[in-house]
């Protein structure tokens, strides 16, 4: 079968299509649709918004461009969402039983039939894979928002394109290695569908059988792509924001006079830290880490809160995801440039 005979299958049923660009040139628009693209941010009314399953239509486009891919609108036109694994460090191998590990399983099993529903695998032309999963159901989306909504985090409604979808799970030491360069597709978003054939020969095909059901997004993988899941980091952030002054009590028994002056100590370095002026910011974080390194190697405080207790303090304009910033918590927390705190150190009878 030809490449229009193939796109004519998926027309027939139900599925959109739109021709795409076999050029390997990247600046040439490789892979990108040859219809025009749209008039205006999001118009809809270009590029792979105009995929169609008119048999007519189709045949056109494929007359006056035959070597053209054939581009797969993902979201709600074909009800799935693609999970694109791009092997550049690890193999597909490893990276898939990876996911799986993540996520528990990748598989549905129908509670009324017994049926196992893998999901549909493709290998791309680079040798990665396409793995698709249906489109969540309205039910589904509703949960979704739900969760977003007690997380104080925006609801867009649906599940669109996001590229690195684990970012935040490797930045925390949350998830395995083999995750980088994990994207998806979803609503706005397009794949290249086998099989299609690029300039250079290489090709995309199918692994797994394409079945009339696809098994639903794993509850976990779900999570990391519309944001309900948190890393155990941003937890612990979060908790230390929703206790007053932005942090925790500190877990500390014994004297009452000894926990005040650590929670005086404490309170006063991430006043320190909040209030830093520009030019002043990292130092004074570092600063504050320091201070707080001295309950931490006393065994008063944890370590993990007294991160996220900085990381809730921090000045205006500094973001707990940047890179820097983290560096110089975990150095100022692993400093010796004071020693760690002794109640010996307040004297005999000093009142709190």
């Amino acid at each position: 079968m030809s490449t229009l005979e193939h796109a004519l299958v998926y027309a027939a049923r139900g599925c959109p299509v739109f021709p795409c660009k076999a050029t390997t040139d990247k600046s040439a628009g490789s892979k990108a649709p040859h219809l025009p693209g749209e008039s205006k941010p999001c118009a809809h009314d270009g590029g792979h918004w105009l995929a169609s399953v008119d048999e007519g239509v189709i045949r056109g486009w494929w007359k006056r461009w035959p070597s053209a891919l054939i581009g797969f609108p993902t979201g709600l036109r074909t009800q799935c969402v693609v999970v694109d694994l791009d092997p550049r460090e690890h193999s597909t191998k490893a990276m898939l039983a990876a996911l799986t590990r993540f996520c528990g399983h990748l598989r549905e099993t129908d509670p009324e039939t017994g049926e196992v529903v893998e999901p549909v695998i493709a290998r791309t032309q680079s040798g990665g894979l396409h793995l698709y999963f249906a489109w969540p159901d309205e039910a589904t989306f509703a949960e979704v928002a739900e969760n977003l909504t007690r997380l104080g985090k925006p609801n867009t409604g649906l599940i669109g394109n996001k590229a690195n979808l684990f970012t935040r799970f490797l930045r925390d030491g949350e998830c395995p290695a083999e995750l980088a360069h994990v994207d998806v597709r979803g609503e706005g978003g397009y794949v290249i569908a086998p099989p299609s054939v690029m300039a250079d020969g290489k090709r995309y095909e199918w692994l797994l059988p394409q079945i009339s059901r696809l098994p639903a997004l794993p509850r976990r993988l779900r999570g990391v792509i519309t944001g309900e899941f948190l890393t155990d980091a941003e937890r612990a952030l979060r908790r230390a924001a929703r206790s007053p002054a932005g942090r925790q009590p500190c877990a500390i028994d014994g004297d009452r006079r000894v926990k005040a002056y650590i929670e005086r100590a404490i309170d006063a370095a991430l006043q320190d830290a909040r209030t830093a002026p520009e030019g002043e910011r990292n130092q004074r974080v570092f600063e504050a880490a320091v201070s707080l390194s001295r309950f931490t190697r006393s065994g008063h405080l944890d370590k993990g809160q007294a991160e996220a207790l900085l990381l809730a303090n921090l000045p205006a304009g500094v973001s707990p995801n940047e890179h820097k910033i983290r560096g110089t918590i975990a150095s100022g927390l692993s400093a010796d440039r004071v020693p760690a705190f002794s109640p010996e150190q307040l004297g005999p009878g000093r009142s709190s």
